[in-house]
């Protein structure tokens, strides 16, 4: 026995739309190419260090951590805590970055902020995070330095390549979904007559 047009069907399941999860794989495969690049031009440790630094300060109760390379290996970090003595906050959160970004820092500044108002700095040369932190290891301050200069031009290559790309995957999924939005709203047509229906003549004396 068939279910009646407009019955709903126990595990009915509607067929899936495929251009647009076409799209958004023709993305994720684009940034997964991205990644690979990355790790195979040797900047894979600068980034896993950065992240690893920033669960680390998650660990330490700092919420948000920012973190912004500047030049003149200037190191700009913000992170938002709960705290009564920002100041001393924002100087724990220094030590966690001097002791786990893998960047050459020759000058940290940090802000800490809390969820009423309050602000505290910590600001410190190289030499005086030496005083207070201790050396850090060398090889975090190798950073991208040992990555050559070739390799880098193939990353920001790679970047932009990757930005162009899924842009173009958004721009057709834009105009696939607005060709099908069209398509569902174009009105149907007038009904034709049934079938058998003559039309019948006019009477006798009519004039149109």
């Amino acid at each position: 026995m068939r279910p009646r047009a407009g019955t709903p069907t126990v595990g009915a399941v509607s067929p899936p739309s495929h251009r647009p999860r076409s799209a958004a794989a023709a993305v994720g495969l684009v940034l997964a190419a991205f990644l690979l690049v990355v790790a195979g031009c040797g900047a894979e440790g600068v980034v896993r260090g950065t992240v690893s630094t920033i669960r680390l300060l998650d660990d330490k109760g700092f919420d948000s951590p920012q973190i912004q390379p500047r030049g003149g290996d200037v190191v700009l970090v913000t992170v938002t805590k709960d705290s009564e003595d920002l100041e001393a906050a924002a100087a724990e959160a220094a030590g966690v970055v001097w002791g786990n970004l893998p960047l050459r820092i020759d000058r940290l500044e940090v802000t800490c902020r809390n969820g009423f108002g309050g602000r505290g700095a910590y600001r410190a040369d190289r030499a005086e995070l030496e005083q207070r932190f201790g050396a850090r290891d060398p090889a975090l301050d190798e950073g991208f330095d040992s990555v050559e200069p070739r390799t880098v031009a193939i990353v920001v290559g790679a970047v932009v390549l990757g930005g162009l790309l899924v842009l173009a995957g958004l721009i057709v999924l834009v105009v696939v979904l607005v060709r099908r939005n069209r398509r569902r709203r174009t009105p149907p047509g007038p009904p034709g007559p049934p079938p058998g229906w003559e039309t019948q003549p006019p009477p006798p004396g009519y004039r149109p």
